[in-house]
């Protein structure tokens, strides 16, 4: 069974050292049983920690998460 929703989500993505890489809020598109649809809209403000900066996206994103292979949480 799927469930779909467009609740708010922050989407948190780490190096492979655990450092903190970038983060930006987005929508749960779908969560099913081995993965999690997050939709960014045009016009995100996304947070980059490597340089300290901050972008705003010129385009929408959707992406596809495995849940077998990233860690997620809702806030």
């Amino acid at each position: 069974m799927h469930e779909y929703t467009m609740e708010r989500v922050r989407v948190i993505s780490k190096k492979y050292d655990e450092s903190l890489r970038d983060e930006y809020e987005a929508f749960l598109v779908a969560d099913m049983a081995d993965s999690i649809f997050v939709l960014s809209t045009p016009g995100q403000v996304s947070s980059y920690h490597h340089k300290q900066t901050r972008f705003q996206a010129p385009d929408g994103l959707l992406e596809i998460y495995p849940k077998n292979k990233y860690a997620w949480g809702q806030q």
